[in-house]
């Protein structure tokens, strides 16, 4: 805005010959204005054509460099158009001000306007001062996306994960065991709901001296691979046994659930208000924004659920993906095939 503001007084000071002359052979002041605002107005709204199709152009290097996947479909709203019209319609006005200002000043018959060169330094480092603080502003906005993106949240975000429709919940054992077969996918788990976002909340109660206490932790649910392919970190005890029956009445919590609980050996016991015994201790892991503070977490055991995570072999991504989709059409045929990562979910 500033730039364009600094290049439109700059290019009426050049012009001041020009408009001389014109004032001369009877050029009106309202002609000339009208002239001038409609040649700026032209340049604004052309601006803003090729502005957009730069953005369709760039986004793709953008989305790249932030490992984001933002489409340009997105920009086309109500709200995003708004605001542009808004833009637009603002700038021209100052525009308008602005010659409107520097023809009504001007004399045909002095050919020099009064020397303005202090105000035009003033206008130039004020300029130069907000155009520093944008730079300082966008280094800062990058280095934010890139902590957010390369920040460690306990899980692995390469994680590709899909929900199975309503009425096909019971078909996600069958497309893992299908997807299993394929060398480029490493791990395959179920599990009730998304790792991200979608944690449950639950109420337990339990007594201690004769006094009632509560407390509602975050409830995940995966199969045995659920810590495996997550990437979720076991920092003391098992995991859950490879053998189904052994796992009933167990479960495994996070390093966040053992300072809350303040329980000093909590491997082998019962998790307060509940029937399950505490089998194995996990990394705290981020469920939702980073900037939020990781709760209590129980992970149980089960072995049906609608959403199926699939790590994936990195030099084998593209493979791997071609397969699942697949593997979907040939169990779920009359639903499209639709997948998103843990980093996707996450960001």
């Amino acid at each position: 805005f500033f730039n364009y503001m600094n290049l439109l007084v700059t290019q009426l000071r050049e012009r001041e010959k020009e408009l001389n002359i014109r004032r001369i052979i009877g050029g009106s002041f309202y002609r000339i204005t009208g002239t001038l605002v409609y040649e700026s107005a032209t340049l604004v709204i052309a601006s803003l054509a090729v502005s957009f199709v730069c953005a369709k152009l760039v986004l793709p290097l953008f989305n790249k460099i932030n490992k984001t996947n933002i489409g340009f479909v997105d920009f086309i709203n109500l709200e995003v158009l708004g605001s542009l019209f808004i833009v637009t319609l603002f700038i021209i006005m100052v525009s308008f001000l602005i010659i409107y200002s520097y023809i009504r000043h001007f004399s045909a018959k002095e050919p020099s306007i009064k020397d303005n060169s202090n105000k035009f330094a003033l206008i130039n480092t004020f300029q130069f001062a907000v155009s520093i603080v944008l730079v300082v502003f966008t280094i800062s906005i990058f280095k934010q996306i890139s902590y957010i993106h390369n920040k460690d949240i306990g899980l692995d975000r390469s994680v590709v994960e899909m929900r199975l429709p309503p009425f096909d919940g019971d078909k996600s054992s069958v497309l893992k065991e299908l997807l299993l077969k394929n060398p480029a996918i490493e791990e395959v788990s179920v599990c009730s709901a998304s790792p991200v976002m979608e944690g449950a909340m639950v109420l337990y109660s339990y007594e201690v001296n004769g006094v009632r206490k509560e407390y509602s932790p975050l409830f995940f649910q995966g199969d045995k691979n659920y810590l495996r392919t997550l990437g979720i970190k076991l920092v003391k005890g098992r995991d859950f046994s490879q053998v189904e029956q052994q796992n009933q009445n167990k479960c495994i919590i996070n390093q966040a659930m053992i300072r809350f609980l303040d329980m000093d050996s909590p491997i082998g016991k019962i998790l307060p208000g509940s029937e399950m015994e505490i089998i194995g201790i996990v990394k705290d892991f981020h469920w939702t924004s980073i900037e939020s503070d990781i709760p209590p977490s129980i992970i149980a055991p089960t072995n049906s659920g609608a959403n199926v995570l699939v790590k994936v072999s990195p030099e084998s991504q593209n493979e791997a993906i071609a397969y699942i989709n697949n593997s979907w059409k040939e169990i779920i045929p009359d639903y499209p095939f639709e997948y998103s990562t843990i980093g996707d979910s996450f960001n």
